[in-house]
């Protein structure tokens, strides 16, 4: 909860632009992307343009759950046939897109008759903050709401087949003595716990096993999805493809609040009768604009490109001694110091964000990277690394 007094001690930010953030602590470059949402930059006209456009020209009047228009009509097209779904959902926030991906999963069961509330979930995980979804983060108590299991813990790569062999074990257990499952729900990419990407197999494989026992496969797409693992739907990258997806952030750039609930057929045969998920604004305008000029922007072989660039900027650090245990998936990277920090380091070196936990730097690299991005960020990571406390 913010107050006078500490809205004073904030930094105030006097203009961002492209990967800068301009602060009255001096000119900063951004490796978080405003929370992994602004990939496509700040200050993107024709995410701007295209979502006055929209704002400016339709609005709802009369019964917000029928109405449309062709651009609502557009996105949702495109969206579908990207991901080869059958059905979609609005919503608002990334919090928002998980409960109307948990409300599709309910109703695909009210549907079928029978009873299957609980959502299989990992810890540590993040699906949001409101109330259900803190539930599956494990702040609340679940009831029949949810089973957590324990998340494959690795802090070195090359543990990680061991433990993501022990926690489907775990998943097995729990799908075969616990008949009240009726989904299980995965980030697309880990990373309140640290950046863990699961690997393809592990999809494959409980991709596999949600079919087996006949429970829906769910991936919040969130953090993950549109751009930031290199392709609109994060599956793409593993050769997966969920019965329901939720997808936000970046979708609209960071320019507005929408998220979206995909579902294959088989889930959205059923679920979309009596289905009554919405609110006021289902969907907002400004968020269906910026949305179609994210589409029309990304390209996933730029995403592989910058990946290319990151592995090679890990292995130049790592090879100077400065950095350990680094782990990188589309434009996500983080890596441990060597040292330790004050944790403001990074902004005295001209660098926005990117510490997590006690010495580990987190970073999400915009889509718009270029040959400057990359030498103002190796200068100041150099300077910051060779820094000692």
């Amino acid at each position: 909860m913010e107050s006078i007094d500490s809205l004073k001690s904030k930094k105030k930010i006097i203009r961002t632009e492209g990967y800068w953030i301009e602060t009255e602590d001096g000119k900063l470059l951004d490796i978080q992307c405003g929370n992994t949402a602004f990939i496509f930059g700040y200050s993107n006209q024709e995410i701007k343009k295209s979502m006055n456009k929209l704002q400016d020209r339709v609005a709802f009047i009369k019964d917000l759950s029928n109405e449309t228009c062709k651009e609502i009509e557009e996105l949702t097209k495109k969206l579908l046939t990207i991901g080869g779904y059958k059905g979609l959902a609005w919503a608002v926030s990334g919090s928002d897109g998980i409960e109307a991906a948990v409300h599709t999963n309910d109703q695909y069961w009210r549907s079928r008759g029978e009873h299957k509330p609980a959502v299989l979930v990992f810890d540590p995980g993040y699906h949001g903050t409101t109330y259900l979804t803190r539930i599956f983060r494990n702040d609340y108590n679940s009831g029949d709401r949810a089973v957590i299991i324990d998340a494959p813990e690795w802090y070195n790569i090359n543990d990680r087949e061991g433990a993501e062999k022990q926690c489907l074990e775990g998943i097995d257990y729990a799908l075969m003595n616990n008949p009240n499952i009726g989904a299980v729900m995965i980030e697309s990419i880990p990373w309140i716990g640290g950046i863990r990407p699961w690997s393809k197999p592990f999809w494959k494989t409980l991709r596999n096993m949600c079919d087996h026992f006949d429970v829906n496969f769910i991936v919040d797409d969130i953090l993950g999805g549109v751009g930031k693992l290199g392709f609109i739907f994060s599956g793409t990258r593993y050769d997966v493809r969920p019965d329901i997806v939720a997808i936000g952030k970046s979708l609209t750039g960071g320019y507005s609040p929408l998220s979206a609930v995909l579902a294959n057929e088989k889930v959205y045969e059923l679920a979309k009768e009596g289905f009554n998920y919405s609110h006021t604004w289902s969907p907002n305008m400004a968020g269906i604009g910026a949305a179609l000029a994210v589409l029309d922007q990304f390209d996933p072989s730029r995403v592989a490109l910058i990946e290319k660039h990151n592995i090679e900027l890990l292995e130049k650090l790592e090879s100077q001694g400065l950095i350990k245990n680094p782990v990188h998936e589309g434009l996500i990277v983080q890596f441990d110091m060597i040292k330790n920090y004050d944790p403001n380091f990074l902004i005295k070196h001209g660098i926005n964000g990117g510490i997590k936990g006690e010495n580990s730097v987190f970073m999400c690299i915009p889509y718009i990277a270029d040959t400057n991005y990359y030498q103002e960020l190796e200068t100041r990571l150099l300077s910051a690394l060779n820094d000692p406390i």
